[in-house]
């Protein structure tokens, strides 16, 4: 008799997924360019209803602020236009705000071993389902080193400052490194192979 797995919010991982990956699509399609911000909304409303902890978003979110910041400049010398440059950075924040929240609300709404067993389900083979389960979890991994390193460098006196991201970003990029040179190792040691 096959054992029924009660996923969480009663929701197979795989649909889930497939929900993930068309919303990913629309956000991108011409013909849905207009809809965005209601795309947007609906997201917010949904990670409010799923009780998404927006803290995990903070450093993620400072990242991001930077990345705008860069990518404005990008845009200006493209057209030389402030205004121009200004529009293309909307429409860029949109998209990335779009993609970044609907990514944290999968996470939060499907384990990794959920994922790993809705694929498997797909007949997707245990290697590629496990590469995606990895993947997907990185992206809150990498928001929760960012605001590990933000308060560690806070409580020696460092000031959040757009032009001074050096004691930031480099101990973010060690750490994820870090972990996942450790992830390979551990991975290496039970004899997992991709």
């Amino acid at each position: 008799m096959k054992k029924e797995h009660r996923y969480k919010y009663g929701i197979h991982p795989a649909i889930k997924l497939a929900i993930l990956i068309a919303f990913t699509i629309i956000t991108f399609h011409p013909l849905f360019y207009n809809y965005r911000w209601g795309f947007l909304i609906f997201e917010i409303l949904l990670a409010v209803i799923i009780r998404l902890k927006f803290q995990y978003l903070k450093g993620f979110i400072k990242f991001l602020l930077i990345n705008f910041l860069g990518f404005y400049f990008l845009f200006y010398f493209i057209d030389f236009s402030w205004i121009q440059a200004l529009i293309h950075l909307f429409d860029y924040i949109l998209t990335i705000s779009i993609i970044s929240l609907q990514a944290f609300i999968f996470y939060a709404t499907t384990p990794p071993f959920e994922l790993i067993i809705g694929l498997k389900t797909l007949k997707v083979p245990a290697n590629i389902a496990f590469a995606i389960s990895i993947a997907i979890s990185f992206l809150p991994i990498i928001s929760n080193e960012i605001r590990e390193v933000l308060v560690m460098q806070q409580s020696r006196g460092y000031k959040f400052r757009l032009y001074n991201l050096k004691p930031i970003i480099i101990p973010t990029i060690l750490g994820v490194m870090d972990y996942s040179t450790n992830l390979a190792m551990s991975l290496e040691a039970r004899g997992f192979k991709i």
